[in-house]
């Protein structure tokens, strides 16, 4: 095996394990999703309109009333949204790093360099990966029993829970992007992609530097770079989370509303602010913070072993 060869089927590899890891972390943490998204698209503007108090009391709700699976609702259309996301990313990020490399004269990066890598990045895998994004979270956001996609089926009619009396929006990802592409135009499946990417621009230099420091005072006091530290980068980057909470609600509600619901991401705001509080811009902000500080720890303890496995198996 020559040296492109050789070049390539790692960077093949490392993908590989990015995106595995990435689907792993999205299987056990879905259901802190679900619960965040519930918790940022109910009403908070007359006490008579919330039906979830709190994380532990959405989760045991959903979980009576729709059944435990059902916090696991809209997780083909998470998958296909962090494969997307992850393979894509991870290559421009890759490329535009050997790029840097061979137009200059120096052999390191600086955190900015890096930091600005990671928000360019993100922009087109934002694009790619957005109206599965969007599917996931109205599936998500769907308070009736899960209704199973028939194959060779599209529903293009909304259909109701006799129990729950909620819409059933979509039955699976592939109703979905008709049903959205045919009824709210094929723009619609972009729905809040601008403020997906401002939070990434905003979280990405936070991880970055949180992570670059705790390695440093790892390898600084000579402890070993352990699950410990991946759990605690978890950790600090979950409650960064907080500065970008408003953000993930507007976007949140703005995928979620129906058709002229809302005229953008402004009205969204303002609307929040004037008839349910300042506050209800954070709510959820408790299940995203342990949904990120999971997703992260798992990641990043995971992606090595993969990694490493599949160059093994490659090379047998």
């Amino acid at each position: 095996m020559d040296n492109k060869t050789g070049l390539k089927s790692s960077f093949s590899i490392s993908i590989q394990a990015h995106v595995i890891s990435g689907i792993l972390a999205e299987t056990l943490a879905l259901p802190l999703d679900t619960i965040k998204i519930r918790l940022m698209t109910q009403n908070y503007s007359a006490p008579s309109q919330v039906k979830y108090s709190g994380m532990f009391n959405c989760a045991v709700t959903i979980a009576k009333e729709e059944g435990i699976l059902s916090l696991w609702k809209g997780y083909k259309a998470a998958v296909l949204r962090q494969s997307i996301f992850l393979s894509t990313r991870w290559y421009i990020y890759t490329e535009m790093k050997e790029l840097q490399y061979f137009n200059s004269n120096s052999d390191t990066f600086t955190l900015m360099d890096l930091v600005t890598l990671g928000v360019v990045s993100a922009l087109p895998a934002v694009l790619l990966s957005n109206p599965f994004d969007l599917i996931k979270v109205r599936m998500q956001g769907d308070k009736s029993k899960f209704t199973p996609e028939r194959k060779g089926t599209i529903n293009t009619s909304f259909q109701r829970s006799t129990n729950l009396k909620d819409t059933v929006r979509y039955r699976g990802v592939n109703e979905a992007l008709v049903k959205i592409s045919t009824q709210e135009g094929l723009k619609s499946l972009w729905i809040g992609a601008g403020l997906s990417w401002l939070k990434i621009a905003i979280i990405t230099p936070i991880d970055f530097i949180v992570y670059t420091m705790i390695k440093e005072a790892v390898i600084r006091n000579g402890l070993s770079d352990d699950y410990t530290t991946h759990l605690l980068c978890g950790a600090i980057s979950g409650c960064m989370t907080f500065f970008v909470t408003p953000i993930d609600f507007v976007k949140t509600r703005l995928m979620n509303a129906l058709k002229g619901e809302y005229s953008g991401a402004n009205d969204v705001f303002l609307r929040t602010l004037k008839n349910e509080g300042f506050e209800t811009l954070f709510r959820g902000v408790v299940p995203g913070a342990l949904r990120i500080a999971l997703s992260h720890a798992i990641t990043f303890s995971t992606f090595e072993q993969i990694r490493n496995f599949l160059k093994s198996s490659y090379d047998e």
